[in-house]
């Protein structure tokens, strides 16, 4: 094996419980400690760092008290053999524990019941922990989730608290009694406070440390700058904060800072070297300039890097830097990376020049989280190679490493030994390039035996190999789901391909279908942030034991997604049993307090939810919906913890964003509210925005809903309908405004115009004449999609409201009508020109310009760009449906539509697309005609009625009394004309633009329910007679058919409504045939499902 390369040892022992923390003593080198955590069974809660469910989130009724336990456990490491030596049961978990620096035989212990307990590393008569002090320093509800000690003062430490405390303590000199200097510090606005580190101590030993830093859940890095180190009795008992403000925060992690790592480089006082890691799974280097002075911007990120998982710990690699240029230092650093396991990485940069971070190599055969690891300390050798134990004599250059990690839920300790440098550069006094490619540097568990046993020619042997070339059944696989490109985990996979393949080389379809699914539905982002689509299956995919709901559930979706595809419907029935195995055990876990929180099981919710997109039938549609309610529900019960990990995230912004449509496209309101699912990220971060728009709307149509059925026009009615005018036209103000302040790198580009297609190709065509839109990548082009469409329901609601107001007149010649519907018609047209790029058209043919289909680049496998991707399909489903159903979409367009609907399912193969084309909608005049009806229902209970009407020429528009509109929109607005109304009503407010037609109506205008001028909607409500028979009637039906209503109205309709009744009695035969064909029953569950999805509830009875 080639010098610089790794030793693999496969050295690996379970433990009696799981381990949380780890460290090698100084002073003999081959022993090491390492803490466990056992959350007893029973508990509501999730067990260790990552508890994303705290107890505030529960009544007080159901809060328990801990009971937790764990042990500290002390192994032997010489030799190459592992060999546990002493056990101590501790009465609470442990958290933390490290040896100290100064009295290297003693370590401090950090625990579960508020206490910090000492032991004292013996070797008579036998090796063993003996337990010198326990302090009960904070109550027994609180955790003490690290410690540290200080550099300089031997009796001085730091720990942290989950109340979000930094507590400084000091110890007596003979170890008998801790005192609590300071309990107040650095508070992490009341989330947990994980980590801390003392700034590092001089290397010229005057300057002593003045700085602590603390890292907690609010995702900043704090520091406290101390102005006096005087006393020495207690050294610190007399600190005060250097003004101004002491303790503050330092931005830049985008998730809780979870550990902090000072560099000595002997930097000037005040400036500190630090690295961090976060839960957003990176690494920074950061500098600060001058701590003392309390200012943001003297702190600085010098260097960052993705490693792929949540980064809980980080430890030195050597005790000393290596100088390898003038002024530039190189820092080995041991990084317990979670879900990624451990990182080695090499830091390199000088107190002024430039940072870099590099991974060396990389361990991640664990089957869980890693939450500590640690190296062994240099063992030096003589000139032959002995191990030389006094540490006198021997060769630098055969320094070996030896590194030992955990893995939290299946209890393992893994051991394995490696070289950070190669001897013949060394000796050659060249500069070394490090370890080979992170992918040769995986750390495997493979013994030399089995290497040996692999060689062999026999039957054994051959066997292996044949698996090996065929992967196997089991669908959690790194192999099966691989990062895409960029992604820190990347490495894992190689992506090169044999030349030949045998012909006996026989793939499960299991495997197929999960490597089609990750092609074609998985899709992550180039910095490995998450997008909130389905990037939270691939550290699922990643993690083992596999969980089995998930597992079940995975392979519905992509037994159906694989399947449902025109030359593979055989794979269906399968697919229905592992759907039908999966709601079983995800019923299971819904009913356990502890599985139901899990993100294993949120994700097999969402996972079935793709199964009924995918496979959907009419009699189905209600399970869709059904699963997203779960979710939601699952979401509110894991409250805001479950944005401490990155799967967290990604699983909180998919359930957000399938919400967001569910909730937009049925005018339902949104469960929990909505300032709850605001994430905290960036300000002004394009998701947050568009997702806050689109719930906002979603709760404004919810709320006109019921505003719709009132039927007494009183002044406070009145100002309610108009007020929900001014805030939908508020929304509408609140987009122009921000798209205007969007950087290039998010927004759309128009590519081609296509001038014109024949109504006969309609129907098939890719694009629809006019502009066709490209985006970065698919996520964005979601996100812009469901701006648009958002904005279409917002023309929809002002439309609902003006016909609600205007009692007199026609609404559709109203100002407000006419700005809606330029406003709904350019929305209309925005959805149609982005719908090529998501459903992975391109031009290879004529003038127009090329473009990449749908952000290949960032899906989870493939780079074939000339193969459409199913992800763009599933996400725009719902947009298309709503486009081909609003009022202000033409014929042409709608005929477009319904044509790309089909094309989802008949292709792409969800079927869902071909369910929704069915409907025969047009929003919102179906919606105003419905209005109409109930309030004409509610008027024969209260006959007569003396209703209050404003002046016809009321009117509520946007709140800016001028406001320039970009040209896309195709229309400008100017100031209106107040009106005033009486002290009752509402405060005056602005007209529509004036410099609208007041009968505008947007181009080939098909109105469903085209009501005439002589016979207005408003007329019904201010009907002064109602023939006694008809009144009867109405009060036996509610609503009422039109058939009632149609009665109520003038004579001179007779002929128009006769031919309604007729045209919609023909329409419902139409739809009850189709349905009968799919054996899914008749009109009826059509009724029902057009009431649970679109509030229309007007469909005929027989």
């Amino acid at each position: 094996m080639d010098e610089g390369s790794l030793k693999n040892h496969a050295i690996a022992t379970t433990l009696d419980l799981p381990p949380s923390c780890i460290e090698f003593s100084q002073a003999s080198p081959e022993y090491f400690v390492v803490g466990t955590y056992n959350l007893e069974k029973g508990e509501a809660e999730e067990t260790t760092h990552d508890q994303e469910n705290d107890e505030d989130d529960k009544p007080k009724n159901e809060v328990k008290a801990q009971e937790r336990n764990g042990s500290l456990v002390l192994y032997k490491l010489e030799n190459d053999e592992l060999s546990l030596t002493y056990t101590v049961t501790h009465p609470a978990a442990i958290l933390d524990l490290h040896f100290s620096p100064f009295f290297p035989q003693i370590i401090a212990v950090a625990s579960s019941t508020g206490s910090i307990s000492l032991y004292k590393l013996e070797q008579t008569p036998r090796p063993h922990l003996a337990l010198l002090q326990t302090f009960q320093l904070f109550p027994e509800s609180t955790l003490v989730l690290s410690l540290a000690w200080h550099p300089s003062h031997s009796q001085l430490l730091g720990c942290t608290l989950n109340t979000s405390t930094v507590a400084l303590l000091s110890l007596s000199p003979d170890f008998t009694s801790c005192t609590v200097l300071r309990d107040e510090l650095s508070p992490h606005d009341d989330l947990e406070a994980w980590t801390l580190a003392f700034s590092p101590a001089r290397l010229d030993g005057k300057t002593m440390p003045q700085a602590l830093y603390s890292g907690g859940d609010d995702s900043k890095l704090r520091c406290l700058a101390f102005s006096s180190l005087a006393s020495l009795s207690h050294p610190l008992a007399e600190i005060t904060a250097a003004s101004p403000g002491g303790s503050r925060g330092m931005r830049g992690h985008e998730a809780g800072v979870t550990a902090i790592l000072p560099l000595p480089l002997g930097t000037e006082a005040g400036k500190d070297i630090l690295l961090t890691g976060s839960y957003d799974d990176t690494v920074r280097v950061f500098t600060t300039y001058d701590y003392r002075s309390c200012q943001n911007s003297n702190f600085k990120v010098l260097a960052e890097k993705k490693l792929g998982g949540g980064v809980w710990r980080l430890k030195f690699m050597d005790k000393e830097s290596e100088k390898v240029a003038d002024g530039v230092r190189c820092f080995r650093v041991l990084a317990s990376c979670m879900h990624a396991g451990a990182r080695i990485l090499e830091i390199r940069g000088s107190k002024e020049g430039e940072w870099t971070i590099e991974v060396l190599a990389r361990f991640e055969e664990h089957k869980s989280m890693n939450y500590g690891s640690d190296v062994q300390p240099l063992k030096k050798r003589d000139w032959r190679g002995n191990k030389n134990l006094d540490g006198e004599g021997g060769d630098d250059d055969a320094k070996e490493r030896i590194i030992v990690s955990t893995s939290f839920y299946d209890r393992l300790l893994c051991c394995d030994e490696t070289k950070p440098t190669c001897t013949q550069c060394r000796k050659s006094r060249r500069e070394c390039p490090g370890y080979k490619d992170d992918f040769d540097l995986v750390f495997r568990n493979e013994t030399q035996a089995t290497e040996k046993r692999a060689k062999k020619p026999n039957a054994k042997a051959r066997k292996a190999a044949s698996q090996a070339a065929a992967p196997s059944n089991r669908q959690w696989n790194s192999n099966v789901a691989p990062p895409g490109a960029g992604h820190p985990d990347s490495a894992l996979v190689s992506n090169s391909r044999p030349a030949q393949v045998p012909a006996t080389i026989s793939i499960p379809v299991e495997q197929v279908a999960s490597h089609y699914f990750f092609t074609n539905f998985v899709a992550t982002s180039d910095n490995g942030a998450s997008i909130g689509l389905t990037d939270y299956i691939i550290p699922l995919a990643n993690a083992s034991p596999a969980n089995k709901h998930l597992t079940l559930a995975f392979s519905a979706a992509s037994l159906a997604a694989f399947g449902n595809r025109p030359s593979g419907k055989a794979l269906l029935t399968k697919a229905q049993e592992q759907y039908s195995k999966a709601i079983r055990h995800v019923n299971d876990a819904l009913r356990d307090p502890v599985a139901q929180k899990t993100d294993e099981t949120l994700a097999s919710v969402m996972l079935l939810g793709m199964y009924e997109t995918i496979l959907s039938r009419p009699v189905a549609m209600a399970a869709w919906g059904s699963h997203i309610d779960g979710a939601v529900m699952l979401v509110k019960l894991r409250g805001k913890k479950q944005l401490r990990t990155r799967v967290g995230s990604a699983l909180f912004v998919a359930v957000r964003n399938l919400m967001s449509i569910n909730c937009l496209s049925t005018g339902k309101k949104p469960d929990w509210g909505i300032d709850p699912w605001r994430y905290d990220g960036k300000d002004g971060d394009i998701r947050e925005v568009v997702n806050q728009l689109a719930l906002e709307m979603a709760e404004l149509r919810c709320e006109i809903n019921g505003l719709m059925t009132l039927a007494e026009r009183t002044p406070e009615n009145v100002s309610k309908v108009q007020d929900a005018m001014r805030r939908a036209w508020e929304m509408e103000h609140k987009f122009q405004d921000w798209t205007a302040k969007l950087p290039n790198a998010l927004r759309f580009t128009t590519v081609a115009w296509v001038k014109s297609i024949s109504s006969d190709e309609l129907l098939d065509s890719e694009v629809y004449p006019g502009r066709i839109d490209t985006f970065p990548d698919v996520w964005i082009a979601g996100v812009w999609t469901l701006l648009r469409v958002t904005r279409m329901f917002i023309s929809g609601a002002v439309v609902r409201c003006a016909a609600w107001l205007n009692t007199s007149v026609d609404y559709r010649t109203t100002p407000e009508y006419a700005a809606a519907a330029r406003l709904g018609t350019d929305s209309v047209n925005d959805i149609i020109a982005g719908i090529p790029y998501h459903l992975g058209w391109k031009a290879n043919k004529g003038p127009l310009q090329r473009f990449a289909v749908a952000g290949d680049n960032c899906f989870a496998f493939g780079d074939n760009q000339n193969t459409p991707r199913a992800l763009g399909s599933y996400l725009s489903t719902w947009p298309i449906f709503s486009a081909s159903c609003s009022d202000f979409a033409t014929d042409a367009q709608r005929t477009w539509l319904k044509g790309r609907l089909h094309y989802i399912t008949d292709v792409m193969g969800i079927n869902q697309a071909g369910t929704l084309a069915l409907y025969q909608l047009r929003l919102p005049s179906m919606t105003i005609k419905r209005d109409l009806m109930s309030r004409a229902a509610l008027l024969t209970h209260q006959l007569p009625n003396q209703a209050f009407t404003p002046p016809s020429t009321a009117s509520v528009s946007p709140p800016h009394s001028t406001s320039t509109v970009p040209s896309s929109t195709g229309y400008s607005t100017s100031q209106g004309t107040a009106y005033n109304s009486s002290s009752r009503s509402s405060p005056s407010t602005n007209l529509p633009p004036t410099n609208l037609p007041p009968t505008s109506l947007p181009p080939n205008y098909p109105s469903a329910y085209p009501v005439p001028t002589s016979a207005a909607p408003g007329n019904l409500v201010n009907a002064p007679q109602i023939p006694p028979q008809f009144a009867y009637l109405l009060r036996q039906e509610s609503p009422p058919d039109e058939h009632l209503l149609a009665a109520i109205e003038s004579s001179g309709q007779k002929q128009w409504d006769q031919w309604e009744r007729e045209r919609r009695k023909r329409e419902l035969e139409r739809k009850k045939e189709a349905l009968v064909e799919e054996g899914t029953g008749g009109d009826e569950m059509l009724a029902e499902l057009l009431k649970r999805y679109f509030q229309v509830g007007m469909m005929d009875k027989e």
